[in-house]
């Protein structure tokens, strides 16, 4: 089964209201734009040099997530255009993070 069959199954076993997050984690560039042109607009990544490089090579318009552990050391590559980060943070980081990049909006959840 390819790509835009795969994409086309999941799709239309979840909720609309659900949005399927494409995990594209050590998957080259062209699987990620061949997931993008079947549909699907929002991956995920864990590591940071692997995201910056796929949104340098890659359509714009696609909602990256960063999955997991995030140093604070690789936050400035990735702030400019993250949409979520998905990872365990103390909250005091987060609020640092959020004010710093995100112009203070703050989420926590436990």
């Amino acid at each position: 089964m390819n790509i835009k069959e795969n994409f086309s199954l999941f799709k239309n076993k979840i909720p609309k209201e659900v949005s399927l997050v494409a995990v594209s984690k050590t998957k080259p560039a062209e699987l990620v734009l061949n997931a993008y042109e079947s549909g699907q607009k929002i991956f995920g990544e864990n590591k940071v040099q692997e995201l910056v490089d796929k949104h340098s090579k890659l359509p714009k318009d696609i909602e990256w997530h960063m999955i997991g552990h995030l140093q604070t050391n690789k936050v400035k590559y990735i702030a400019p255009f993250i949409s979520l980060i998905h990872s365990r943070f103390h909250y005091l980081w987060c609020r640092l993070f959020y004010q710093r990049y995100l112009d203070n909006w703050c989420y926590v959840y436990e």
